[in-house]
C-alpha cells in the first residue's frame, strides 16, 4: 500500500487508528482512502490493496453510483449488479447491506420511488441542473423541511451528521440543508474536530453498517396515521389504570374482613393482586421503551470531501 494524504471517503476523517487504520487503494490513478471499519475490510492486507472498483477491472465509464451522479469515491456492488457509494448506502434510510460485516452487497430494492423523483437543490445551486434529478435523494433532517439533496453533494458541502440515539451504541445517520445546518451549528457547541465542526470520530473498529443495522428503528419513517395509532395505544393502559387500582382496596378489604376465612384463600388473593401489578407495570414499561424517540444531540459533520467538484 502506498503512502497517501487524504481523508476517508466514507466518514471524511483524516486520522487513522491502530484498531481502525486508513487503507489506501493501490489501483492506477485511484485516490480511494477508507477506514477499515468504514469499508467493511475484514483483514487489512500486508501487501497491495484494491478497492472493489479497481478489483473488478470494469471500465471506469461503466462504473457509476445508482444513488448519486458522482463517480469517484468508495463504491461497492449492489444486489442488482450495479454500483453504489458506501456513504450513500449509509445515509439513505431504506438502503441495506446484505452482510453488515463486509458491507456488501448494497441492497437497493427497498428504496421507494419517491426518492428517485426528488431533485437535489445543491446540484441546482451549483449549475448542475442536468444531474439534479439523477439518483436518489435524502431530505433535511429538520422537521418540516423538504429540501432534498444527494448524499455525496451534502458530504462535499459538509452537511452530513451522525446523531446519538438514546443508547450509546445507537447512531442515526442524517443530514441537513445549508440553512438548518448553520442554524444548528450556532445553537449547539462544537465537538473536538479540527475544523470546528461537531464531528463524531470513528476510532472504533465497529462497522458503520452495524450501527445502521442496530438503529433500524430510527431509519423507519412513520406516517401520521401510524403515529396517531401509537398515541392511542399508549393512552389506553393509562385510562384503564384507575379502574385496576380502584379494585385493589376492595380485594384487600375482603381479605382483612374475613378473619375466619382460610389462609389459603387470602394467599391466592394477594398473589393474584401482585401478579396483576407486575403485568400492568411490564405493559407500561414495554410501551414506554417502544415510544422512545431518537436523541437530538448532534455529534458529527463531515469536514472534508473525497470527491472532485
Amino acid at each position: 500500500m502506498r503512502e497517501m494524504v487524504g481523508g476517508c471517503c466514507v466518514c471524511s476523517d483524516e486520522r487513522g487508528w491502530a484498531e481502525n487504520p486508513l487503507v489506501y487503494c493501490d489501483g492506477h490513478g485511484c485516490n480511494v482512502a477508507v477506514h477499515q471499519a468504514c469499508y467493511g475490510i475484514v483483514q487489512v492486507p500486508t501487501g497491495p490493496w484494491f478497492c472493489r472498483k479497481c478489483e473488478s477491472q470494469e471500465r471506469a465509464a461503466r462504473v457509476r453510483c445508482e444513488l448519486c451522479p458522482h463517480k469517484d469515491g468508495a463504491l461497492k456492488r449492489t444486489d442488482n449488479g450495479g454500483w453504489a457509494h458506501v456513504v450513500c448506502a449509509l445515509y439513505i434510510p431504506e438502503v441495506q447491506f446484505a452482510n453488515v460485516l463486509t458491507m456488501e452487497p448494497i441492497v437497493l430494492q427497498y428504496v421507494p420511488h419517491e426518492r428517485y423523483n426528488k431533485t437535489c437543490y445543491i446540484c441546482e445551486d451549483h449549475g448542475r441542473e442536468s444531474k439534479a434529478a439523477s439518483g436518489a435523494c435524502m431530505t433535511c433532517n429538520r422537521q418540516g423541511c423538504r429540501q432534498a439533496f444527494h448524499v455525496t453533494c451534502a458530504q462535499m458541502a459538509g452537511l452530513l451528521c451522525e446523531e446519538e440515539g438514546p443508547e450509546a451504541d445507537n447512531v442515526k445517520y442524517c443530514g441537513y440543508c445549508k440553512y438548518h445546518y448553520s442554524k444548528m451549528k450556532k445553537t449547539r457547541p462544537a465537538g473536538g474536530s479540527a475544523g470546528g465542526s461537531f464531528c463524531h470520530t470513528r476510532s472504533s473498529s465497529t462497522s458503520p453498517s452495524q450501527d445502521k443495522h442496530s438503529s433500524h428503528y430510527y431509519r423507519q419513517r412513520k406516517s401520521h396515521k401510524d403515529k396517531l395509532r401509537q398515541k392511542d395505544r399508549h393512552k389506553k393502559p393509562a385510562d384503564s389504570l384507575p379502574s385496576l387500582t380502584s379494585m385493589a382496596p376492595s380485594g384487600l378489604d375482603k381479605v382483612s374482613s374475613s378473619h375466619h376465612g382460610s389462609s389459603k384463600e387470602a394467599g391466592e388473593v394477594s398473589r393474584s393482586e401482585v401478579k396483576g401489578k407486575k403485568l400492568l407495570g411490564h405493559g407500561l414499561g414495554h410501551r414506554g421503551k417502544k415510544q422512545g424517540g431518537a436523541g437530538k444531540s448532534c455529534s458529527s459533520s463531515c469536514s472534508s470531501s473525497p470527491f472532485n467538484t
